[in-house]
């Protein structure tokens, strides 16, 4: 089992180098920091984002949500990268860049569709899961592997990229979700994704 907290370094400096390669001018934030670990600049334009990371091992197929990860934007330019690290270190690692909104959205209605799995009940599991600890499979995200660009334009305008399904869960829970989510309020635009 490897250190989490090398892990977790690893997947913040990847980030910061892709940012890097793509025109940003990044930086780590220091260790304390709940819902920030990459800030950066694009010095072209100014606009500036913030960038929550979330590095799981070569296998992982998932990523737990702390409290943090599970509150919404408070600006449009709040993103996060989940990051699945490549075998070898010396292979590029896998990255999913989704609008923080997005990210609780997803991660409630799957919770919810968790929960709701009958097959759950009769292996006695459903009674484990929380919302309290959430966990983001990667399945959830692949509409956002290697989305780098939208980082370049508002998070509010950004395409859901969530599987199809969701849109039905979205119809069912959507009065559900936590509170003061947009999409309570307005049903956000799809993207094509698959399921």
């Amino acid at each position: 089992m490897p250190d989490t907290k090398l892990v977790g370094a690893a997947g913040e400096h990847w980030v910061c180098s892709v940012l890097a390669g793509l025109g940003w001018s990044p930086s780590l934030t220091r260790d304390g920091v709940a819902r920030t670990d990459v800030l950066a600049e694009n010095p072209q334009t100014g606009d500036t984002i913030t960038i929550q990371v979330k590095t799981c091992s070569h296998g992982g197929r998932n990523w737990p949500l702390n409290k943090s990860a599970r509150e919404l934007a408070r600006s449009p330019r709040e993103w996060f990268v989940f990051v699945r690290l490549d075998q070898t270190a010396w292979d590029s690692p896998t990255g999913y860049v989704v609008p923080r909104n997005h990210v609780v959205g997803g991660a409630y209605l799957n919770w919810r569709d968790y929960r709701s799995d009958p097959e759950l009940e009769k292996l006695g599991r459903r009674s484990g899961s929380t919302w309290e600890t959430p966990r983001l499979p990667s399945n959830v995200v692949e509409g956002y592997r290697d989305k780098w660009d939208l980082l370049n334009h508002s998070s509010n305008g950004a395409l859901v990229l969530l599987p199809q399904r969701f849109k039905g869960l979205l119809d069912e829970y959507r009065s559900d979700l936590p509170e003061h989510h947009p999409w309570k309020v307005k049903l956000p635009r799809w993207g094509s994704t698959a399921d």
